[in-house]
């Protein structure tokens, strides 16, 4: 919905006269169908059939993935699970999930620091990567999800890590559109490194040391920052060809914080950093759009019947109405009517198949 502008001369009482009903709370929100909000999205351009798709960010973004392949469209998957796996077994060791086996990005400074990575202008050694966890395993400290057993050495988990790389770094380069959806301010640095993790040492794997690992919480600036060089320089590794990107923020609430707020409270200040970020990129980028899954799942409307008991689990009805506004705007590919199209949200909505390394955290609630 575009902004009014109201022009000398115009034969007008104020500028809230003969506006769309989405511009007020009444018609838009109170009395709108939660599943079919007119207005409430209107892409800035189409994803064509053959647009290669790629997809990462936190727990919440999987459902993309799923629906998208559902729907036809051509979602890459540069680490496809092996044909003998079960799907279950192959989610379980992070296949499937996303357009390459990098587990969960919770933040923006996660994401640019895996395209550094990638690109080479990072280079990590063991010592940065290897957690150990009490049975002796080994796990790969940047993606500590997606072997659940772990590996007999770190030199398993070095020569796992370099095929990895290269893989997203070919995602990268030939991705056409990138879907991030942001999820977390909260993030785990090295002091000494300035290596970034998705979950605190000590949960999964490694040991927590207060003296090695701090835990900072990103505000608008920072996460901005981040987001605005990883789009910078992913232009530049792929020679000056620019991708288009769709953002979307995550709904589910934070399961645990570390920064001595209220869960609820941080969990509020994390959204609207984020929602922010998102918003300001979109608004400034013609080839950057947002989606508002977060608005769908959290709109008062449907008064929390969206999320599961525990209050942060989003039911597949969520799931299907956020997914339902998405492809009203990006028309399914390869699946003809709408019949089909609504089959296939069906058939991607199952929020029991979300991997989300941060789960554990709620063995600690007590």
């Amino acid at each position: 919905m575009q902004g009014v502008s109201v022009k000398p001369g115009d034969v007008t009482l104020h500028p809230f006269e003969n506006l769309e009903p989405g511009a007020f709370w009444k018609s838009g929100v109170e009395q709108a169908d939660p599943e079919r909000m007119a207005g409430l999205y209107q892409r800035k351009w189409a994803i064509g059939p053959d647009d290669r798709v790629a997809t990462a960010g936190s727990c919440f973004a999987q459902h993309i993935s799923r629906h998208m392949r559902a729907c036809g469209f051509r979602v890459m998957d540069l680490e496809p699970a092996p044909r003998s796996l079960p799907a279950d077994e192959a989610r379980r060791f992070g296949y499937g999930l996303y357009s390459a086996r990098y587990g969960n990005i919770y933040s923006t400074a996660q994401l640019l620091q895996l395209l550094r990575e990638a690109a080479g202008t990072i280079v990590l050694s063991e010592a940065d990567v290897v957690w150990r966890r009490a049975d002796g395993a080994c796990v790969d400290a940047l993606r500590p999800g997606v072997e659940p057993e772990g590996l007999g050495t770190a030199a398993e988990v070095m020569e796992h890590r370099a095929w990895h790389l290269a893989q997203v770094r070919q995602m990268f380069m030939e991705m056409d559109v990138f879907i991030f959806t942001l999820g977390l301010t909260e993030v785990w640095r090295h002091r000494e490194t300035g290596i970034f993790y998705p979950t605190a040492p000590g949960v999964i794997a490694g040991e927590f040391d207060p003296g090695l690992h701090v835990m900072e919480n990103l505000d608008v600036l920072r996460a901005g920052a981040a987001l605005e060089a990883f789009r910078e320089e992913v232009v530049a590794l792929r020679g000056g060809r620019g991708v288009r990107m769709i953002l979307t923020v995550s709904p589910v609430p934070l399961t645990a914080t570390a920064s001595g707020q209220h869960v609820l409270a941080a969990t509020t200040y994390s959204k609207a950093v984020l929602r922010a970020v998102a918003g300001q990129m979109a608004a400034e980028a013609e080839d950057v759009d947002y989606f508002p899954s977060y608005e769908i799942i959290t709109n008062p409307a449907v008064r929390g019947t969206w999320y599961e008991s525990n209050l942060r689990s989003v039911r597949d009805a969520g799931v299907r109405a956020a997914m339902g506004v998405f492809f009203g705007a990006h028309a399914a590919v390869g699946r003809g009517a709408p019949g089909p199209v609504a089959e296939a949200v069906e058939e991607g909505s199952r929020a029991e198949d979300v991997v989300c390394e941060d789960a554990v955290l709620n063995a600690f609630a007590g």
